[in-house]
């Protein structure tokens, strides 16, 4: 949203925005998760639970499926580009955008009261798309208004509603939404801040966000295997947590490098050349 708020409202940039966001997602993920569905294939007991059930449609095209990807952090993904087609609304009108997000958490609120969504109807009904519509108010707040309050008052607000609620969210969709309301002021506090101040982070810091797409796609099937092979050793579960976090990192920054970067080098360029 803060982003593309000032691109055209036309179908060339609805067509432009849908081939940017799967350029960015799939070049990444798709060696992981066939990497993932061989493991299940060749090792039905791969799992601790047993044989994993899992969606083929998910695992490979990110759509909602009545079972999860092989990938099993993928279902996050699933519920971003679920995100992205509503958002292709705002390429054509703002105040469809608007309507449609009403229309839609209206229906995730009357889900949520009235029944438990089931099957592929989670990933659409689920409470966590509020957070969607939470960075879009936030983004629209930054780009449009003149706030008159010190942008630190949103941070302060943000850390206390946050770490407040942060020991009560168990497993309440009312809390979880609380938490995230107050990370979103956090955010907001600090994109002001932004604006008129030029914050210096640490290379380290800098270096894990650039690679922190593979960083993710690759840490829950490497922390898997760290603390399997750590569990059959006399170590420390702080120690085994840190090496299996250590090598999570390490990996996911020599994929980034060996992968996903070169991959969206190649299909820029390609974009490019059209």
């Amino acid at each position: 949203m803060y982003t593309h708020m000032d691109n055209d409202r036309s179908f060339s940039s609805i067509k432009t925005y849908a081939i940017k966001r799967l350029v960015r997602i799939f070049p990444a993920y798709l060696p992981i998760s066939f990497g993932v569905i061989a493991l299940y294939y060749m090792m039905p007991g791969l799992s601790e639970s047993g044989g994993r059930e899992f969606s083929l449609l998910s695992s490979l095209f990110l759509l909602p499926a009545d079972n999860p990807p092989a990938l099993n952090v993928a279902w996050t993904l699933v519920h971003e580009l679920l995100f992205y087609f509503v958002f292709l609304t705002f390429f054509l009108s703002g105040k469809l955008f608007a309507i449609t997000l009403l229309l839609w958490g209206g229906g995730i609120l009357f889900a949520n009261i009235f029944e438990s969504s089931t099957g592929w109807l989670r990933y659409p009904l689920s409470s966590l798309n509020v957070d969607f519509m939470m960075g879009v108010l936030s983004a629209w707040y930054v780009r449009s208004c003149d706030p008159k309050l010190n942008p630190r008052v949103f941070i302060i607000a943000g850390l206390v509603l946050s770490s407040g609620i942060l020991m009560m969210i168990a497993d309440s969709q009312v809390f979880q939404l609380v938490f995230a309301f107050g990370l979103a002021l956090i955010i907001v506090g600090y994109a002001l801040i932004e604006r008129s101040a030029s914050l210096v982070w640490p290379s380290m810091l800098l270096l894990i966000g650039n690679d922190s797409y593979s960083i993710y796609l690759i840490h829950a099937p490497l922390l898997s295997v760290t603390q399997r092979w750590v569990g059959k050793f006399d170590i420390n579960s702080a120690v085994g947590m840190f090496f299996g976090v250590a090598v999570s990192l390490l990996i996911g920054i020599t994929y980034f490098s060996l992968v996903e970067r070169p991959a969206l080098n190649y299909f820029r360029k390609k974009i490019r050349t059209k």
